[in-house]
C-alpha cells in the first residue's frame, strides 16, 4: 500500500506505540516511532513529516520543550498532542503552538483517525501554499532581471535574453496559479469547485468543448451509413472528454 503521508509517533507506553503505529500503517501513512524527545529530533533531523503525534508526558518534553522544537525545525508541521494526563496547564500552553488537537487517553481510533485525516490536509495545504510563494518570489526575481535588461542598451542578445526571463516569468506565475486553484479546488463547496478555465474566462476551452460537440453530433449523424465500432469507441471517448 502507498504512503498517503509521513508521521512521527512520539511516546513512550509501548502499546500505545505500537498498537497506533500499526492502525496508521494499516490505513497506509508511513508512520515512524520515538520512545523520547532525543530521538524524536533525530528523527525530525534525518526525514521530512506531514505529522507529528506527540504525547505530553514523552521524556525530555518537559513545558512542551520537544513541540516548541519540532515546529521549528520544520516549519507547517501540524501537531496532535495526547495525554493520559490532562491538565489545564499543558491545554493552555498547546494553544500559544501550532498544537491541530490535544487528546485524551484512550483515545477512540475513530477520533484519532479522524484527527490524522485533518491534520494531514492542513499540512498538504501548507506545503501548497509554501509552493506558490516559491514560485512568486522566483516570478519576482525575474521581473527585476527583466526589468534591467529593458533598460539596457538595446542589442539582439539583450532582446533574446528579455524574452527568455519573460517566458520564465509566464511559467512561474501559471505554476503558481495552478497550484492555487488545486488548493481552492480541495477546500471550496463542490458547487464552487469551477476548472482554473472557467475562473479566467479562457476562450480556447469554450472553442474546444464546441469543437467536440461538432465532432461527437457527426459521428451521431453519421453511424447509420458507416458503422464502424472505432468511431463508436471514438464518439465515447470525446463524450467522456467533454464531460
Amino acid at each position: 500500500m502507498g504512503s498517503f503521508g509521513a508521521i512521527l509517533l512520539a511516546d513512550d507506553e509501548p502499546e500505545f506505540l505500537e498498537s497506533t503505529a500499526t492502525l496508521l500503517a494499516q490505513e497506509g501513512y508511513r508512520c515512524d516511532t520515538a520512545v523520547s524527545a532525543e530521538d524524536g529530533r533525530e528523527n525530525l533531523r534525518t526525514s521530512a513529516y506531514d505529522l507529528l503525534i506527540s504525547d505530553v508526558m514523552l521524556p525530555g518534553n518537559d513545558g512542551l520543550e520537544f513541540v516548541r522544537e519540532a515546529s521549528q525545525m520544520q516549519p507547517g508541521l501540524p501537531i496532535v498532542l495526547v495525554t493520559g494526563y490532562p491538565s489545564l496547564d499543558t491545554a493552555i500552553e498547546a494553544v500559544r503552538l501550532p498544537v491541530s488537537a490535544y487528546l485524551t487517553k484512550p483515545i477512540p481510533w475513530a477520533d484519532l483517525r479522524e484527527e490524522v485525516r485533518t491534520a494531514l490536509e492542513c499540512s498538504r495545504s501548507y506545503g501548497m501554499l509554501a509552493n506558490v510563494c516559491h514560485s512568486l518570489q522566483s516570478t519576482l526575481e525575474k521581473v527585476r532581471q527583466l526589468q534591467a535588461s529593458l533598460v539596457a542598451p538595446r542589442k539582439d542578445a539583450s532582446d533574446e535574453s528579455a524574452r527568455g526571463l519573460l517566458d520564465m516569468a509566464m511559467n512561474d506565475l501559471i505554476c503558481a496559479a495552478h497550484t492555487l486553484h488545486r488548493l481552492h479546488v480541495a477546500t471550496a463547496p463542490p458547487e464552487e469547485q469551477r476548472t482554473l478555465c472557467d475562473r479566467v474566462g479562457c476562450a480556447r476551452q469554450h472553442l474546444l468543448e464546441h469543437a467536440i460537440r461538432e465532432a461527437i453530433d457527426v459521428i451521431r449523424t453519421t453511424k447509420h451509413y458507416c458503422k464502424r465500432k472505432e468511431l463508436g469507441d471514438l464518439r465515447l471517448k470525446l463524450e467522456k472528454l467533454l464531460a
